[in-house]
């Protein structure tokens, strides 16, 4: 028979915890009723050893072999937390994790101190999301291929966080309609017309940083009744900080060329026989 865990269960487990952390049969759980699941505010789930680092972060280790993962995670990003099979109200997690703080395994340090390599800072929160977008071409024809859009995530000073996560982005637009679907707004409907998601790297954000949203059934160049304006709307998921959202208005969606929009009204084309195109 399994020693105490057994009998009470994880139930027994959290008991020990608050009543009293200095127990000496807390050391005696099972190594499997030691590891805590967190739930953070993005969704993302973490189950982990509670290393000794805990404090004003907590810091989860995940071990795998002789090698372990140290990763800090902020109090106030947890929004769920349990033991095993047993849930934890957050207001006691911190009281819960000073007992269940283990120190890291035990590793040979080289000869020379300074060859080991400092461990890395935990990045600032992302507090809101900067955008900008814009149309553009891409390769070798004269058609624009898309929108490119520009991401900075930024903290509560207004610097960049170079974050990483995925982004769900929307494109809103006016489409012409049969003037009985739409008789207030004179036959036009404003909907939307496409959708793209996008995993964003940190080279990926930033000035320098570009996600390519490519047209897809409807594009703008050669599908009549679209507006020329548009609304692109862009959900970003920073895992361990949240989801942050903000939406630019005034897109033109078709480059602004004099001689095409007048094609374009007079022929329903916007492109000459002699430029090359994809969608001839």
């Amino acid at each position: 028979m399994r020693p105490f865990a057994t009998s009470w269960g994880i139930w027994g487990s959290v008991a020990l915890v608050l009543m009293g952390l200095d127990s000496p049969l807390f050391p005696r759980l099972q190594a499997e009723e030691r590891l805590l699941t967190v739930t953070l505010a993005s969704g993302r789930q973490f189950t982990a050893e509670v290393d000794a680092r805990t404090g004003d972060e907590l810091w989860l280790r995940f071990s795998s072999g002789r090698g372990s993962i140290l990763r800090p995670v902020a109090w106030n990003r947890i929004t769920a937390a349990r033991l095993g099979n047993q849930m934890i109200e957050t207001e006691d997690l911190k009281r819960i994790c000073e007992g269940l703080k283990s120190p890291s395994p035990t590793r040979e340090v080289p000869a020379n101190p300074e060859a080991i390599p400092p461990f890395p800072p935990s990045l600032p929160a992302v507090a809101f999301l900067r955008i900008d977008a814009w149309v553009a071409n891409w390769d070798a024809d004269v058609e624009p291929d898309g929108i490119c859009l520009q991401l900075e995530p930024c903290d509560e000073n207004g610097e960049l966080v170079a974050a990483t996560g995925t982004a769900e982005i929307e494109l809103f637009a006016a489409q012409e309609r049969k003037f009985h679907e739409a008789p207030q707004s004179g036959g036009w409907s404003t909907e939307l017309i496409e959708r793209w998601s996008k995993n964003v790297e940190e080279k990926q954000v930033g000035p320098r940083g570009v996600l390519q949203l490519p047209w897809g059934a409807i594009h703008p160049d050669f599908t009549t009744g679209v507006d020329n304006w548009g609304l692109l709307h862009v959900r970003l998921v920073v895992p361990g900080c949240g989801v942050f959202e903000q939406s630019v208005d005034g897109l033109r969606l078709r480059s602004w060329s004099p001689v095409r929009e007048r094609m374009f009204l007079q022929e329903g084309r916007q492109f000459f026989s002699t430029e090359g195109t994809q969608r001839n």
